[in-house]
C-alpha cells in the first residue's frame, strides 16, 4: 500500500473517530466526504491510466476480484520473467521462488489453484493459468487471494483479455516486418509471368553476400546503402542486358532474371567483389523457370539455399 493510499486511509478512519465522538457536524462530515470521494477517484484514475498495460490490467484484477497479489509472468526455460504485478512485491519474490511447482502443474489454459501449504507458506491460495492465445510467447498469470469472493471466471476473463492483446498485437507487427519483401516478391513474380507468357524461359540468379553487414556495418547507414548499390549496379554491368532486371531483396541478397528462350544462361554466375579495398564474398543459385507452376519453387529453393549456408554447409 503507497503512502497516498495510507494517508487516505488514515484520514477518513479519524473522520468516523470524531464523527462518532460527536466532535463533528453533520455538514462537516459531508464536506469530507466529498473530499475523500474525490481523492480516492484521483488515486484510482491514476493507477488504471498507468502507462504500464501490463501494471494495469493486474491492478484492473486485484480490485475487481478480491486479490491480494495479481502478477503477469513470462514463462522461461528455469524462470519467470515478471511484466507486470500489482501488489505486495514478497508474494512476487513467492511466485518466482515456484517457478518449478507451478510450471510442472500446468495443463494448456486450464487454472491451477494451489491453497495454503501446498508447495508454498503463504496463508492464502495461489492462482495461475497460462495465458491462452496463438501466441508463441509463453506467459503466466497469477493472483494471491484468500478472499471466498474470489471469482475463477473473472480470473481466467482478464487471463483471456490479456491473450487477445497480445495476438493482437504480434498480428499488427508480421505485417509490417515482412510487408516489403511481400510487395517484392510480387512484382518479381509479375515480371516472371509476363516473360513465360512471351515464350521466354527464365533464369533466375539469386546471389547471398552473407558477410557484407558483418563487414561494413561498423560505416553506418548511408555507408551502407552505397555498398548496396554499387552492388547491385556492378551484378547489372556483369550479367546484365537491356531486359534484364536486378532486384535488391535486403541488403545481402540480390536476384537477376534473365530472360532465355534457349536456355544459354543458366551456368552458374561467380560474383565477388571488392569495395574501397574490402572483399565482399559472395555465394550463388541459378534456377531455371518455365512454366508458373515453377515460381513457388523456385522461392522455395531461396528458402532453403540461406538455410544451408546460415547452418555453415559449404555450398560451391
Amino acid at each position: 500500500m503507497d503512502e497516498a493510499i495510507k494517508s487516505l486511509v488514515l484520514a477518513i478512519k479519524e473522520t468516523l473517530k470524531d464523527f462518532t465522538a460527536g466532535r463533528l457536524s453533520v455538514d462537516e462530515c459531508r464536506r469530507r466526504y466529498r473530499r475523500f470521494s474525490s481523492d480516492c477517484d484521483t488515486l484510482e484514475a491514476g493507477r488504471l491510466h498507468h502507462t504500464d498495460l501490463a501494471a494495469s490490467l493486474c491492478y484492473l484484477h486485484s480490485t475487481e476480484n478480491f486479490s491480494l497479489f495479481t502478477g503477469l509472468y513470462r514463462i522461461g526455460i528455469d524462470a519467470f520473467t515478471p511484466l507486470g504485478t500489482c501488489g505486495d512485491d514478497g508474494f512476487n519474490l513467492t511466485l518466482l521462488n515456484m517457478t518449478g511447482i507451478i510450471t510442472s502443474r500446468l495443463a494448456g489454459a486450464v487454472p491451477i489453484s494451489l491453497p495454503p501449504g501446498d508447495g508454498h507458506e503463504l496463508p492464502h491460495t495461489i492462482h495461475a493459468c497460462a495465458i491462452p492465445g496463438d501466441s508463441g510467447i509463453p506467459l503466466l498469470f497469477a493472483a494471491v487471494s484468500s478472499s471466498h469472493f474470489f471469482s475463477k471466471n473473472e480470473f481466467l476473463g482478464i487471463a483471456g483479455l490479456i491473450g487477445i492483446l497480445r495476438d493482437a498485437a504480434e498480428r499488427e507487427m508480421r505485417p509490417r516486418y515482412f510487408s516489403f519483401f511481400r510487395e517484392r516478391r510480387a512484382t518479381i513474380d509479375e515480371f516472371i509471368k509476363r516473360k513465360l507468357s512471351e515464350g521466354a524461359a527464365i533464369s533466375a540468379h539469386y546471389f547471398l553476400f552473407n558477410m557484407v553487414e558483418r563487414i561494413f556495418n561498423h560505416m553506418g547507414l548511408p555507408e551502407m546503402l552505397n555498398i548496396s548499390s554499387y552492388i547491385k549496379n556492378t551484378l547489372l554491368e556483369r550479367f546484365g542486358a537491356p531486359d534484364t532486371p536486378v532486384f535488391t531483396l535486403s541488403m545481402r541478397e540480390y536476384l537477376i532474371l534473365i530472360p532465355d528462350a534457349s536456355d544459354a544462361s543458366r551456368e552458374k554466375k561467380k560474383a565477388s567483389f571488392e569495395y574501397r579495398g574490402s572483399s565482399i564474398p559472395s555465394q550463388s543459385l541459378v534456377s531455371i523457370i518455365r512454366e508458373e507452376g515453377n515460381i513457388t519453387g523456385f522461392w522455395d529453393e531461396i528458402l532453403d539455399f540461406e538455410r544451408r549456408i546460415a547452418s555453415g554447409e559449404r555450398i560451391r
